[in-house]
């Protein structure tokens, strides 16, 4: 078994919700596990970008996943939207990604699987007159090594950090949100 979260990685930095385990495929699968996912969320941001004030946040998380199976090992690809609102008083941002992650090497090392990510997409943030004012667009890579029996997350590593622009996220939102 291995956890989907793996994939979603990203999103796990915004607070998004984990994925219940899958088992794996028989190794004669020849057709892939596909599922969407759409879950919407809401929360309180009390540390955002340093303000003492509270940011409310409001976002859509949906998925696109399909498990295909190698040679006995799962290997998982999944496009993302996520769009959400970060509101401070009267001023609301709109943050839009569309990640996509994707298994380019699972190797089972007995009771743990590493797996290698490549993780592509924009990320755009967006003013409160709807014009793009933050962007990180890009590539990275990154290893995790799981629990086979438990799903858990071991460790976690950057192979390679993005390739694109990225954008100072609080420098720039902090001033339009302050207004």
């Amino acid at each position: 078994m291995r956890s989907k979260h793996v994939l979603t990685r990203a999103a796990v930095a915004g607070g998004l919700a984990c994925w219940a385990l899958v088992p794996a495929a028989p190794a004669d699968a020849v057709k892939p596990h596909k599922e969407h996912i759409s879950e919407p969320y809401a929360f309180v941001a009390e540390d955002y970008c340093g303000l003492e004030d509270v940011v409310e946040i409001e976002g859509l998380f949906e998925a696109d996943l399909q498990i295909h199976n190698r040679r006995g090992l799962d290997y998982y690809i999944e496009h993302q939207v996520i769009t959400e609102t970060h509101t401070l008083g009267d001023v609301t941002l709109t943050r839009v990604s569309k990640p996509m992650f994707k298994d380019l090497k699972v190797v089972d090392l007995g009771d743990t699987v590493r797996i290698t990510v490549l993780g592509t997409g924009p990320e755009s943030t967006y003013g409160p007159d709807g014009k793009a004012i933050a962007r990180n667009p890009g590539q990275f890579r990154f290893q995790v090594v799981i629990d086979e029996a438990t799903g858990e997350e071991l460790s976690f590593e950057v192979l390679k950090e993005s390739t694109g622009r990225t954008d100072d996220f609080c420098a720039i939102v902090l001033p339009v949100l302050m207004g």
